[in-house]
């Protein structure tokens, strides 16, 4: 269902910033962050991958409120796709299952050398330190990722999906997996 939806436009709209969403985390006050992500792949049937330094600010929101929600708009299909659920990190340490080890090396051997380079940087959102940030390089995509590196896999259990092109009134559906199986409910936009 809307998983399908999000593929079709993925195949259809190749542009580097159709992977771009935003992803809201709150604090332990219970305040609101938001920021842009970049979609890396499908985890499973029902949950997606980002990336992250496990020293930001979202790591520690989601280890101690594990739920989110994500905004992705296709600007040129005028289709969006706000999807909740709760998310799991597989940063390489602790009980990490076998099949969770090997999402986060597969994911890391995608990643260009650019990005892997990220997780050499100083500490982010500490005062800037212009000589080890230019030091910094790209751990090969051989090596095995650096322990600031982490997969946050977003398992999505309910989806607002928005048809803003659908002629003359948008297409609202409300996706929600109960119990495993997913129900698709038409709605008013």
């Amino acid at each position: 269902m809307w998983r399908q939806g999000i593929e079709q436009l993925l195949r259809e709209y190749s542009s580097v910033t159709a992977r771009f969403m935003v992803l809201a985390t709150a604090d332990a006050a219970g305040l609101p962050h938001a920021r842009t992500v970049v979609f890396r792949d499908w985890v499973d049937t029902n949950a997606f991958a980002i990336v992250s330094d496990v020293r930001h600010d979202k790591i520690t929101q989601l280890t101690n409120n594990a739920r989110f929600e994500a905004c992705w708009y296709f600007g040129e299909a005028r289709r969006q796709y706000r999807l909740g659920g709760t998310a799991r990190i597989l940063d390489g340490q602790g009980n990490a299952t076998p099949e969770d080890q090997a999402c986060r090396t597969r994911i890391w051997q995608g990643l260009s050398e650019a990005t892997r380079a990220q997780y050499a940087w100083p500490t982010p959102r500490e005062p800037l330190e212009p000589a080890a940030l230019e030091a910094a390089t790209a751990p090969p995509a051989e090596q095995a990722a650096p322990s600031t590196f982490c997969v946050v896999v977003c398992d999505v259990d309910h989806v607002d999906e928005l048809q803003l092109d659908a002629s003359p009134v948008p297409n609202r559906y409300e996706h929600r997996r109960i119990d495993g199986d997913w129900t698709r409910t038409a709605l008013n936009p």
